[in-house]
């Protein structure tokens, strides 16, 4: 048996072991710090800012899915033209999507609540069934 190759592995996966912990780690100190960031962010009232060759933004989700508790909820949908997304299940990709695409049409220079602009954006009996989440992270890009 060529013992070089398995200990060459063996070698291998305890760095990975090594390194998947240290990224762990950087994991953790990045959510704790993202808050913070994000408060500064928002206290400046900046979007995004260079930082040596990188540049951190603020990113915008938002989600949406269907309120089951809500018992007319498929007929609404069906009703207001997302019909196409209604089977035995509703694809929460897809309803995610047009909820975030009615909000871009809503949307305008004066920062408006998330819940404003949803009730310009899609009708009551819609936002009735709908559950309508934002989540705001921070991310990195190579500047």
């Amino acid at each position: 048996m060529n013992m070089t190759k398995v200990k060459r592995y063996v070698e291998l996966h305890a760095k990975r072991k090594k390194i998947e912990a240290e990224l762990a780690t950087v994991k953790e100190k990045l959510t704790e710090l993202e808050p913070f960031v994000l408060e500064q962010f928002e206290k400046a009232g900046i979007q995004n800012m260079k930082v040596g060759d990188w540049k951190p933004y603020i990113n915008r989700e938002i989600w949406a899915s269907v309120d089951k508790t809500h018992p007319q909820a498929m007929e609404i949908l069906k009703a207001n033209g997302l019909a196409d997304l209604v089977n035995e299940t509703v694809n929460s990709q897809s309803l995610s999507a047009f909820v975030r695409e009615q909000v871009k049409l809503f949307e305008d220079a004066d920062s408006k609540a998330l819940e404003e602009i949803l009730k310009e954006a899609l009708p009551e009996e819609l936002l009735n069934v709908l559950k309508v989440s934002e989540k705001t992270s921070l991310r990195v890009v190579k500047a």
